[in-house]
């Protein structure tokens, strides 16, 4: 990392943190540590006695502190001289690999007081992989003091933003729902609250820098009416009339514009609304006005929070020169690939992301109100007339209750003679069918209804197999797996009774979204053998709102191809992996991104063990090992992965470290584009699989393989 110490490299903000999980939870008991070849220390803080000071002596320390009665080798762990080993000599040792040419006082008391302490620390469950001598250290840069650059401003000229007297005339006006205030006539949800539109967060990221460097705030107003010219408008208002010269919707991509209009300050960019279809934020469309807003903090704030760690002062107030500035976006998404019109063979009926699964498989073969479960041996005529009329107007007619099937005699006799329990209602629904006057009638076959019964239901009648707890890591058809083979064997007994059959087919990880879910193959094999089924519907089922984590644009595209023509070649679905990669994610980021997921994939089913949807990552892609009897963590994918994730989209550490308040809503504007979104998934599936305990030494082992990009 530029700028920093060689001589170790591990942020000490680290050693801090491996001290609170030390504390967390419990205190620190005094403990009088082995002392025995303390003269043969080389030097003050050695405590493993390699002839270095750095933070493997600081976890060594900690071993003996979390552990007394254990067999530890260790050198003058009373770094304080108080004649006990606690917390204190932990910070004592973190001041010294901070600065590694002063040797503290043992007599002086530390300024850093943990206090008396006397709870037992819970015991480190893992060892392992800490002491690796391959392993690197970097102290962390101390913050330095705000600079003055209030010459930088002549309050004689231009627009004044901020007078000396640390007042102001001006007012921030954006569209946004978290700076609405509600009145006794303005209803305003949680929703409202808890989704702030991207334009206000910019308006809050200047309001803050410009409160860091005068002390005066300028205020938010949520689109009211105009009461005077001097305002800074973010994006697109119920001012736009005022900006005649300007085409809202011409802006493309990160294409953005920052300019004046008398006193007032546009700063305008591709719009990014949020309507009844479209409740939450597009995130492809946030980074035009962060853009805006980065230059005017650049060119007229004159403060760049990617390379300055503190605000600068502006003690005699802020004016600005608004010069007209047009940014366009040269960078074209390259078109997704499509399947040629002679390949397109697919079902009669298909659908993918969210399909609505609610609706297909919600349970309405009801008689009485009330009751789920009805006795169908004992229906009236009318109770018969009342379902068919429900399945006329509907379509179906499903029964999918957790409440038992009725066992009375005559629907036992039913359950016996059509082969499933719930017999009497598949007798039903063949009498129903037969009236619906040749319109379709689809049921579903999950729980209670998954087994067929031994007679054909009608021409009309379409079945829909539900099965959630399919493996996702085999092939619906491989017969390697119990699981699925036993599906593929109820499809095959649906198909003799019944001509239309349907699938619906949970294709993602459900309740673990954000991480990857490595069946993107698995997928694609699904589709090909239900289409050699000659199957008439396909449903592929995944979360598209907030799975947004999962490569969720990527996996509705292949998707939509496969169910167009399943039966595309393993090259062919290749080279459409690669061109969703590239429109959605940057045509320069396919190489790195498709190894990233293809080594997912890998890792993921290389022990051909079995998951699916209801699969925690930890089951899925397991990174806890025990070696010796000694619990640890193999980190050789995560340190390839984390490497990937370095080149495709590398963090801004001078940034995030940033103490202002612009620079953490700019870090935050990392979280805008779909590749960090993408990378987010695996920071999940670390946080997924590392014990809390553990967190920072095996996320500081992965983290500091590999430099930092310059």
């Amino acid at each position: 990392m530029k700028g920093m110490a060689t001589k170790m490299k591990k942020n000490v903000k680290t050693a801090a943190l491996l001290l609170s999980l030390v504390m967390a939870g419990s205190s620190i008991p005094y403990i009088y540590a082995a002392e025995g070849n303390a003269d043969d220390a080389p030097k003050y803080g050695d405590i493993n006695g390699d002839g270095a000071v750095n933070a493997k002596d600081l976890v060594r320390l900690m071993k003996v502190i979390a552990d007394p009665d254990a067999d530890i080798e260790a050198y003058g762990t009373d770094l304080n001289g108080d004649g006990k080993v606690n917390a204190k000599d932990l910070v004592r040792l973190m001041k010294k690999i901070a600065n590694p040419d002063i040797d503290p006082d043992p007599d002086t008391s530390d300024s850093s007081n943990t206090g008396d302490v006397t709870d037992e620390p819970p015991t480190p469950e893992t060892l392992g992989e800490t002491e690796d001598p391959n392993e690197q250290y970097t102290p962390i840069e101390a913050i330095p003091a705000a600079e003055d650059i209030s010459d930088q401003f002549d309050l004689s000229k231009g627009l004044v933003l901020v007078n000396a007297q640390k007042k102001t005339d001006y007012k921030i006006v954006c569209v946004g729902a978290a700076n609405r205030v509600p009145s006794n006539n303005d209803s305003v949800s949680l929703r409202d609250f808890a989704q702030a539109t991207h334009e206000y967060e910019v308006a809050v990221a200047i309001q803050d820098t410009i409160k860091d460097m005068t002390g005066c705030t300028i205020p938010i107003v949520n689109n009211t009416d105009r009461t005077s010219d001097k305002e800074i408008v973010i994006g697109s208002t119920s001012r736009d009339e005022l900006f005649t010269d300007l085409d809202f919707s011409s802006f493309q991509g990160d294409s953005f514009t920052v300019r004046a209009y008398g006193n007032t300050i546009l700063l305008a960019a591709n719009p990014n609304p949020r309507t009844t279809e479209n409740p939450y934020q597009d995130y492809d469309l946030a980074d035009g006005i962060w853009k805006a807003c980065e230059y005017f903090v650049k060119e007229y704030l004159h403060y760049d929070p990617t390379t300055t760690l503190t605000t600068p002062v502006a003690k005699n107030g802020i004016s600005v020169d608004i010069k007209n500035y047009d940014y366009t976006d040269p960078y074209t998404a390259p078109e997704l690939k499509e399947n040629a019109a002679e390949d397109i063979d697919g079902f009669t009926v298909s659908g993918y992301g969210d399909v609505g699964y609610t609706d297909l498989i919600k349970h309405n073969a009801y008689v009485l109100v009330g009751t789920d479960s009805p006795c169908y041996s004992s229906l009236k005529a009318a109770n018969i007339k009342t379902l068919l009329n429900k399945a006329k107007r509907t379509g179906y007619l499903n029964y999918n209750t957790i409440s038992d099937a009725c066992t009375c005699d005559a629907c036992k006799a039913a359950a016996e003679e059509e082969g499933t329990k719930m017999g009497a209602y598949f007798k039903v629904v063949r009498e129903i069918a037969a009236q619906m006057d040749g319109q379709t009638l689809r049921i579903l076959a999950a729980n209670e209804t998954y087994i067929p019964p031994k007679t054909s239901l009608g021409d009309n009648v379409e079945v829909l197999i539900y099965n959630p707890k399919l493996c996702s890591a085999h092939a619906v058809n491989d017969p390697a797996c119990e699981t699925n083979a036993a599906f593929v064997a109820n499809v095959e007994a649906w198909k003799k009774i019944c001509d239309r059959v349907s699938v619906l087919d949970f294709t993602s990880d459900y309740y673990f979204y954000p991480v990857t879910f490595p069946n993107l193959y698995t997928m694609k094999k699904n589709v090909e053998w239900y289409k050699s089924q000659d199957l008439y519907g396909v449903y592929l089922q995944f979360d598209v709102g907030q799975s947004n984590l999962e490569f969720s644009d990527l996996r509705s595209y292949l998707a939509r191809v496969i169910l167009e023509n399943p039966n595309m070649s393993d090259d062919e679905y290749s080279e459409f992996i690669n061109s969703g990669i590239a429109h959605y994610y940057g045509a320069d980021k396919v190489s790195l991104i498709r190894t990233y997921i293809d080594r997912f994939n890998e890792e993921a089913h290389k022990n051909g063990s079995c998951f699916n949807i209801y699969s925690e990552p930890a089951e899925i892609l397991p990174m806890k090992v025990v070696v010796d009897g000694v619990v640890s963590y193999d980190t050789t994918f995560a340190k390839e992965a984390y490497a990937l994730w370095e080149q495709i989209h590398p963090y801004n550490e001078r940034l995030a470290r940033n103490e202002a308040y612009l620079a953490r809503m700019l870090s935050s504007r990392y979280q805008s584009e779909l590749v960090s979104h993408a990378k987010t998934q695996y920071q999940e599936w670390l946080n997924a699989v590392i014990d809390m305990s553990d967190k920072a030494w095996v996320l500081n082992r992965i983290t500091n393989s590999y430099p930092a990009a310059e």
